[in-house]
């Protein structure tokens, strides 16, 4: 589940990488308009901001495309409980981008009003109109032609002041922050909850890792009954003793990892989940003293190798010592998952 979510923040901040680009596009060109001499530099200039232009628009059609996928990224009716507060969560930062592209394409909007093209106090003055030859009606700068398949000439045509490229810049940078604060909240409010809850979640499948090996503890109790009668074994049944005693010892090494889990397990659980961690600590704890326990009082007869070894880890993982000291597993289990949920 983590990895999901983790995706899907994942391509907000790739957006907004591509938001620090553009603005840093913006200001290259602003240094090449400062550098501008001939008509034909101003020209490309001009070209240049008509392009930024495009590629801002295109990137807020991207990021409200991408909040609509936040807004409904989980199902009405969630799995977990968890899901339903990162639903709620995600609808409001995919409403903080869509404000964010709305006030960007405002931003934009203004860049095309008469204001926005006077020029700066370092711009030279256009010439009068009586030193100027009179030269057909042009389409604005930035604006695409009414006619159908028409273009604009580069003719005569002007160069972006100073102070468009500036509120362009302004307009890019004011969205990187907008963007960067809801990137920022959406990995405090939806990632770390969600790396949190791994924790527990670790520790729910070393249980349920236990369930497992006590059954097949269980299975093998019951297949070792038909071997426990007086006399000499056949060679049938040696063989099948020689299979139990493999599976045996599969069982004891997996107790063993097991045990190191847990506690491994709690330990990175305990800052967060101080009852959960502190649970698989002890169930980790009282398996290594069983252990400890049954190899110091088991003295297994020589011609019952296979019977002695499948008594280990039975008293280890079901034995008297360990009834009386915890519950059944399944008791045990659904006692800790109660008390989790009180954490």
């Amino acid at each position: 589940m983590e990895a999901k979510y983790s995706k899907l923040v994942g391509e907000l901040q790739d957006l907004i990488a591509q938001q620090k680009k553009l603005e840093e596009q913006i200001a290259a060109l602003k240094q090449q308009l400062a550098a501008a001499q001939s008509d034909a530099e101003k020209a490309a200039a001009q070209k240049k901001l008509d392009d930024l232009l495009a590629q801002q628009a295109a990137l807020n059609a991207k990021l409200n495309q991408l909040a609509d996928t936040m807004e409904n990224f989980v199902r009405d009716q969630p799995v977990y409980d968890i899901e339903a507060e990162l639903k709620k969560t995600l609808a409001e930062k995919a409403q903080e981008i869509r404000d964010s592209t709305k006030q960007n394409a405002e931003d934009l909007q203004k860049l095309a009003s008469p204001q926005s093209q006077t020029p700066s106090a370092d711009s030279p003055p256009p010439p009068s109109a009586e030193n100027q030859p009179a030269q057909p009606s042009q389409p604005s700068p930035s604006q695409p032609p009414q006619s159908g398949d028409a273009k604009p000439s580069t003719a005569g045509q002007q160069a972006p002041s100073q102070k468009m490229l500036d509120d362009f810049k302004q307009a890019a940078a004011e969205q990187l922050a907008r963007l960067g604060a809801t990137e920022q909240e959406a990995e405090q409010q939806i990632i770390q909850p969600l790396e949190d809850l791994s924790l527990m979640h670790e520790i729910i499948k070393d249980i349920n890792r236990f369930k497992d090996l006590y059954a097949a503890q269980q299975e093998l109790a019951k297949q070792t009954q038909a071997y426990k009668r007086p006399g000499p074994l056949s060679r049938e049944d040696q063989l099948a003793l020689k299979d139990l005693a493999a599976q045996q010892k599969n069982i004891g090494g997996a107790l063993d990892e097991l045990e190191q889990k847990l506690w491994e397990d709690g330990k990175a659980a305990m800052e967060k989940f101080p009852k959960a961690g502190q649970s698989a600590q002890d169930i980790a704890q009282k398996m290594g003293d069983l252990k400890f326990q049954t190899l110091a009082t088991n003295r297994p007869r020589p011609c019952w190798p296979a019977k002695a070894a499948m008594a280990r880890s039975s008293r280890r993982i079901c034995g008297a010592k360990w009834r009386n000291s915890f519950p059944k597993p399944a008791t045990r289990v659904a006692r800790w998952t109660t008390n989790s949920t009180n954490i």
